[in-house]
């Protein structure tokens, strides 16, 4: 019997993986959270992350989508990597007879003890139909509070 290199098995063990993950669908953190096409078509709707200035993703955070007219509120809270996805908000405005009109739209982010610092919206100006990604940048509040007392 020949005896195989450690950089065949290695190899070998790599396309076998890669073959298994391809059969069943990808999944993010073991769930079906980005499986969208489980929702069918996506009238709008947002998805992200919500992480600390050091690139760490914050968990238990409350994402809240809120709509002017009519008033609709979704609220969501990320996982335990930080990751956020809001409800159908077109699907539900189109049910009610409405326009989707995103300049409407105001989404935010709270977790008690840290401040929103930035919102990195990836959504093209125009478009107001898919899926689009919005992150947050969040710093405790005491270092926000230090920052502006250094600055002072």
């Amino acid at each position: 019997m020949k005896k195989l290199s450690r950089r065949r098995l290695v190899a070998g063990g790599i396309a076998l993986c890669t073959g298994a993950a391809l059969v069943g669908k990808a999944q993010a953190n073991g769930d079906d959270f980005f499986r969208l096409e489980d929702l069918g078509p996506v009238d709008f709707l947002y998805f992200g992350s919500v992480k600390d200035e050091k690139g760490r993703f914050l968990s238990g955070a409350e994402v809240t989508l809120r709509v002017d007219e009519p008033e609709l509120i979704f609220v969501e809270t990320t996982d335990v990597i930080g990751r956020f996805r809001t409800g159908d908000v077109g699907r539900a405005l189109i049910h009610r007879g409405y326009d989707v009109d995103p300049s409407t739209f105001k989404i935010s982010v709270n977790l008690p003890g840290y401040r929103a610092k930035r919102k990195i919206d990836r959504r093209p100006g125009r478009l107001i139909r898919g899926s689009f990604e919005v992150n947050f940048v969040m710093s405790k509040e005491t270092e926000a509070k230090e920052s502006k007392e250094a600055k002072d």
